[in-house]
């Protein structure tokens, strides 16, 4: 049996990410990208 914090019922709770990223071609030598990794963890307190 786990561990855990006063209050918590459970040791482990499930983990959620969201990754997002975007990929634009101006030219065929030129590749501009925009990645966010972990985007709910910027909500998370």
């Amino acid at each position: 049996m786990g561990l855990s914090e006063p209050g918590y019922e459970q040791a482990f709770r499930g983990n959620y990410y969201l990754n997002l990223g975007t990929e634009y071609m101006p030219t065929n030598k030129l590749t501009i990208r925009f990645d966010a990794y972990n985007i709910l963890g910027w909500l998370d307190s």
